[in-house]
């Protein structure tokens, strides 16, 4: 299903071996590095075949597909919209495995920044025309807060200092605190910090499953 639209003489444009010239081993690991950061190929091969008077190169690859559609599926409360501004993929563009996983994961914070903490995102991959379609896959998950912070074992900060160290905050009558993983563990590391500097060394923080 790939179009091909890179050229031999594209190829060898950028390679440093040329015919007639003595064949070196870091010269040819030079070119594939070169044709490997085009970003254009799935898959490059160099093979060597031994021919009268010398050898000759065989140049293998095979491009990645081209992004014919780009969809997201499963999206209930967040806006096609707003996700098609998280993600780097483009319509035209040739897909790239490694820019889809981060779009994946950009689609997954957005989630969770929007309290959706068990919101999950797949990438699916489908053949399409002349080239792919790639389908995020979004299981938003039910919205999660903070209804309350419970403190054990603490004796040298009450309850009170210690939740003014945090940036995750409980629910209350006007809001409604958001539980945001990272933020929950910067919280961890912060309350740490703070008995360290009270000189209390030998300190173990540890946080119990939630209750949902």
């Amino acid at each position: 299903l790939n179009t091909v639209t890179t050229t031999p003489e594209q190829i060898i444009y950028r390679m440093s071996t040329r015919v007639g010239y003595p064949l070196r081993e870091r010269t040819l690991d030079g070119d594939f590095q070169r044709l490997a950061s085009m970003g254009v190929f799935d898959d490059i091969k160099i093979k060597k075949e031994m021919v009268p008077g010398g050898v000759k190169i065989i140049i293998i690859v095979r491009e990645k597909d081209l992004i014919r559609r780009i969809e997201f599926a499963g999206n209930q409360q967040i806006r096609t919209r707003k996700l098609n501004t998280l993600i780097e993929s483009k319509i035209g563009e040739r897909f790239d495995a490694g820019k889809a996983n981060r779009d994946r994961r950009a689609i997954e914070d957005h989630l969770h920044k929007e309290y959706y903490y068990f919101g999950e995102v797949e990438v699916d991959v489908q053949p399409f025309e002349d080239g792919v379609r790639v389908v995020f896959d979004i299981q938003e998950g039910g919205r999660l807060y903070v209804g309350d912070i419970e403190f054990r074992g603490n004796t040298v900060f009450n309850k009170k200092a210690l939740l003014a160290k945090m940036e995750t905050k409980r629910s209350g009558l006007l809001s409604r605190g958001k539980y945001l993983r990272r933020a929950f563990e910067r919280d961890l590391e912060r309350i740490r910090m703070s008995y360290l500097d009270n000189g209390h060394l030998d300190l173990l923080v540890i946080e119990h499953p939630m209750q949902i």
